[in-house]
């Protein structure tokens, strides 16, 4: 099932999507704070190194190491970090 939240609504729906009046909108799960997106980017989960390598991680997830400065992926076996060739 999707929902649809429309830029400038307020929604929280049960499955943690909330919308708001500034634009922005934000997707959560698990007590975490996931994806954010607005006029000015897309924004996703930030976690030290430490932290990072503490999490369960599922093949295709992407955070902000803020330790490394840098976007990583998880493989299915191990975290990647995302570099410009």
């Amino acid at each position: 099932m999707a929902t649809t939240i429309n830029a400038g609504t307020t929604t929280t729906t049960a499955f943690g999507v909330t919308g708001d009046t500034s634009g922005s909108l934000a997707l959560q799960g698990g007590g975490v704070t996931g994806l954010t997106i607005n006029s000015n980017g897309a924004y996703f989960p930030s976690y030290t190194t430490t932290a990072k390598n503490a999490l369960t991680g599922t093949a295709g997830m992407v955070v902000f190491d803020s330790t490394l400065g840098k976007l990583c992926v998880y493989t299915g076996a191990a975290w990647q970090t995302i570099t410009s060739s």
